[in-house]
């Protein structure tokens, strides 16, 4: 993962270039090869990590400070970290200041002079020299772990991995971005893209347009509650999208207080971050199946399962509900999706849209759709208001905390 102190990006009028690589340079595999003979000697030796920084400072390299921090960050995550000892270092602090009261009212005050004496009688009580204890003593914080593994990394696989880790960079200072993906890509792309993005609680929207599906999903700047767990799940969303086979986004940022474009595409770019298109795997997020197996115990008369089409809900009003709700004896379908704290002006807007529906006696039945919303949401005084007043979510709709419940759930599906 990079961090700030490595985004390089450049700037022609109002559109933003990041400083991929096409292909490492001299001076790039001289400093690559440096890196990995490091990491691989702090991982042989089990040095810890503010050895290996002390080092990183004085590595010879002519590559601007930016470029550098970045190859720095790549490796840091290639490596594999662990504490020397299964130590409970809080518990040993407190353990040593009751010894060192003790060892103190055994000296006088002439003998305390003797720091020999008083390491030794230290030693003594711990049976561990008065250095290893010292070292020991802050063992659980950051810089104190040690390397165990590290992967080594040859050029051009480290081409693809640096892209592909400044593109997810560059995003997070996105205000809003929209993919545009042929409507002829296959349908289990889709659908885990979809399960993906729901599973990350990213706010999207999905439009249809001259052969094309159109998702706008909210960026990280855009988001008032919580930006910091929605920018660390935006993350994920370059490789997401790297997954898809073909594909073109647009994303709107705002970087040092300057906005700027950044187009980026499958076709001109795809070269940049992989050799051959990765396989998509369904990967289900572990709470997600817990609550689906919960219920399933729970709840004989429903089978709850991830939902895996989008519905439309009226003309252009197309939704991927998080969770596909089935009767088992009538067969009816319900839906429910979940809207997580930072999902205000979604929420606000389905619930609109799934009024007006309800209301419109011309418009075409319904399958039930019900809402689920975060308690950090439904306490926000805009979104309390709304929803106490209701019918629809009166009788569709529940909060929840963390996670949706079951019997909540179940109480629902039955009235």
């Amino acid at each position: 993962m990079l961090t700030k102190n490595s985004l390089k990006i450049a700037r022609r009028g109002d559109k933003i270039y990041p400083g991929f690589l096409e292909d490492l340079e001299e001076v790039h595999e001289v400093y690559l090869q440096q890196l990995n003979t490091l990491f691989n000697s702090a991982a042989k030796n089990a040095a810890n990590l503010e050895e290996v920084k002390n080092q990183l400072k004085i590595l010879n390299t002519s590559l601007d400070q930016k470029t550098k921090s970045g190859f720095n960050e790549i490796m840091m995550d290639r490596a594999d970290f662990g504490h020397g000892e299964d130590l409970d270092c809080s518990e040993l602090r407190w353990e040593l200041i009751k010894a060192s009261q003790d060892i103190r009212r055994e000296f006088s005050c002439g003998d305390l002079k003797n720091f020999a004496a008083f390491d030794e009688s230290i030693s003594v009580r711990f049976s561990k020299s008065a250095l290893d204890l010292r070292q020991s003593l802050y063992g659980d914080l950051p810089d104190a772990r040690q390397i165990k593994s590290f992967k080594e990394i040859l050029p051009q696989g480290f081409v693809f991995t640096y892209n592909r880790a400044l593109a997810a960079l560059v995003l997070q200072y996105a205000q809003k971005l929209i993919l545009t993906v042929p409507q002829k890509t296959s349908h289990n792309d889709l659908r885990v893209f979809m399960q993906k993005l729901k599973t990350l609680r990213l706010l999207a929207e999905i439009d249809q347009s001259d052969g094309n599906y159109i998702f706008t999903v909210s960026g990280p700047l855009s988001i008032g509650d919580f930006p910091q767990i929605y920018g660390a799940n935006y993350r994920a969303l370059m490789d997401m999208i790297l997954n898809l086979k073909s594909w073109s986004l647009r994303a709107e940022l705002v970087i040092y207080e300057k906005k700027g474009i950044l187009d980026l595409s499958q076709e001109k770019h795809g070269h940049l971050f992989y050799a051959a298109l990765p396989t998509l795997e369904t990967v289900v997020d572990p709470s997600t199946q817990i609550f689906i197996d919960n219920f399933n115990e729970k709840v004989t008369q429903y089978e709850i399962s991830q939902a895996k089409e989008w519905i439309t809900l009226a003309p252009g009003v197309k939704i991927f509900p998080d969770y596909l709700i089935c009767d088992k004896k009538t067969k009816e379908k319900f839906y429910l999706e979940c809207f997580p704290p930072w999902g205000e002006g979604v929420l606000l807007r389905r619930l609109g849209e799934v009024e007006k529906i309800a209301k419109d006696k011309r418009a075409k039945r319904l399958p039930r759709f019900l809402i689920a919303v975060d308690q950090k949401l439904g306490k926000k005084s805009r979104v309390s208001v709304v929803l106490g007043t209701s019918e629809y979510f009166a009788e569709n709709g529940f909060m929840f905390s963390d996670f949706p419940s079951a019997v909540r759930l179940k109480k629902i599906l039955l009235t």
